[in-house]
């Protein structure tokens, strides 16, 4: 019984997972460390690991490299508690993974929760936006955007950017294929909308990078060629207008893009000046040690060190991407073991594009298809981030990286 109690426990909590990401940080963390203890428990007793053995090894070496580097820093403890927890992903997945094997209704269950949540916090959105208050009756619209049940922290863009993919995949398990271009077109248009609302630039380039290269991407008998050059026309235009004949989206989008980009003197700082300081920082790190780095998450403790300061905006948290930041606390050696990974996902998104635009044929499912686009889209080198050694960022690309790939196999089950 005790067994049982232990294993729903875990079920229900991965189940209000995306739910919990907008209401509490703490029971998110506590949620992964939870889990991720089952994890850990499965490899030791089950001695199975639930995903493939060369991602295991491979990730676990990256852990150990951290977690070395770390104890190197002259903070050494503060280093040490980014790194060494960070396995906690790593059996974080393997639970994932084994619970959904586990319960064949977990998927089912899953799908409809998220699906009405994230119908809800859409919804909720645009209440804000155009009422100025969310159906709790707190936070109003600031700088035109909104924030909904986040509250005040407006990641709202961020999170949807990122579950995109991922309803993408649920929807496709439920509605048959001759559904799927009037379902895609219809959730693309309201995920467009509501990342407007929240004023969210690097989610919205996230997500106009995402739908674009799946669009490009997917086999004929999804969408044919003259159907993929007139849904690009559509929404092209629909965004041009929108953010054209909004004096809000305008600002945020247009005006204030051009402010931080700072045409106006005639210097432009890509993407604004306080990240072209961070990633100008992270970069002087970087070539102070180039091999090892300066140890996990240790950005915001030499940020400030004079010969590495950009400017008034040099220091943060993080460097505000991967890429620069992998280079400047983890070093080149750090760096391969990531830039590795996304060679990998590169190669695999243009071997498909070969074979679709080619050789006129699939070269990967739907489901592997969104898999490697969302890493692709996540990882990307040219945009803002979070934290490498955050965890925001890292409990939502973790467990849609992990439902992605479980959802999908539901779907070729089915077909089965």
């Amino acid at each position: 019984m005790l067994k049982k109690l232990y294993l729903k426990s875990n079920e229900l909590l991965l189940l209000v997972f995306p739910i919990s990401i907008v209401f509490s940080n703490f029971i998110t963390n506590f949620s992964v460390y939870y889990l991720s203890i089952l994890g850990l428990i499965i490899v030791i007793f089950k001695k199975k690991i639930y995903c493939n053995k060369f991602f295991f090894y491979f990730l676990i070496f990256f852990f150990i490299y951290a977690a070395i580097r770390s104890a190197f820093t002259y903070e050494i403890l503060f280093s040490l508690k980014s790194s060494l927890t960070l396995i906690r992903y790593l059996f974080f997945f393997i639970a994932i993974n084994y619970l959904i094997e586990r319960n064949k209704n977990f998927v089912k269950n899953f799908s409809l929760l998220f699906i009405l949540f994230i119908c809800t916090i859409i919804l909720d959105g645009s209440i804000q936006y155009f009422f100025g208050k969310n159906i709790f009756g707190y936070q109003e619209v600031i700088s035109n955007r909104v924030s909904s049940f986040f509250s005040g922290r407006f990641v709202l863009g961020s999170y949807l950017s990122k579950f995109f993919l991922l309803l993408i995949i649920i929807l496709n398990l439920k509605y048959p294929l001759k559904n799927f271009k009037a379902l895609y077109f219809f959730v693309l248009l309201i995920f467009l909308f509501t990342t407007l609302i929240a004023g969210d630039r690097s989610a919205l380039l996230t997500l106009i990078l995402s739908s674009s290269l799946l669009i490009i991407l997917l086999d004929k008998i999804y969408l044919s060629y003259k159907e993929k050059t007139y849904f690009f026309l559509f929404v092209f235009f629909l965004l041009i207008s929108s953010i054209n004949f909004s004096h809000g989206f305008k600002s945020r989008f247009i005006n204030q893009t051009l402010h931080d980009l700072n045409f106006n003197n005639a210097k432009i700082n890509f993407p604004t000046e306080g990240h072209n300081s961070h990633w100008r920082t992270a970069y002087k790190m970087f070539l102070d040690n180039k091999m090892f780095g300066k140890g996990p998450n240790m950005f915001r403790h030499d940020c400030g060190i004079k010969k590495f300061n950009s400017g008034l905006k040099s220091c943060s948290t993080h460097p505000h991407n991967y890429h620069l930041q992998f280079l400047a606390e983890l070093g080149l050696i750090g760096y391969f073991i990531f830039f590795t990974f996304f060679l990998f996902t590169i190669y695999k998104i243009t071997k498909q594009f070969y074979y679709i635009h080619f050789k006129k044929k699939n070269y990967l499912d739907l489901n592997d298809l969104i898999f490697f686009i969302f890493l692709f889209s996540v990882f990307w080198p040219i945009i803002t981030t979070g934290n490498v050694f955050g965890s925001f960022s890292l409990n939502i690309i973790i467990f849609i990286i992990s439902l992605i790939k479980k959802v999908g196999n539901e779907k070729k089950s089915e077909n089965h």
